[in-house]
């Protein structure tokens, strides 16, 4: 929790998301919670993607196909 909060304090924009009610309120919803919990993942697996494969389609078709 601690290595999350130094995250949230370092970037100004989590910041300062983190301190509107709103957010706040999202972030109380357990269905919500599991929506970005897994938005989160999906995005930590694709950063480990290969960028802008030209030979491949977003539907994993070939460019060729």
């Amino acid at each position: 929790m601690i290595e999350l909060a130094e995250i949230v304090n370092a970037s100004p924009e989590l910041l300062e998301a983190m301190k509107n009610p709103a957010v706040k309120n999202i972030l109380r919803d357990e269905k919500t919670c599991k929506e970005l919990a897994a938005l989160l993942i999906l995005a930590a697996y694709a950063g480990d993607a290969p960028a802008n494969d030209a030979d491949t389609q977003p539907n994993g078709q070939s460019a060729a196909a």
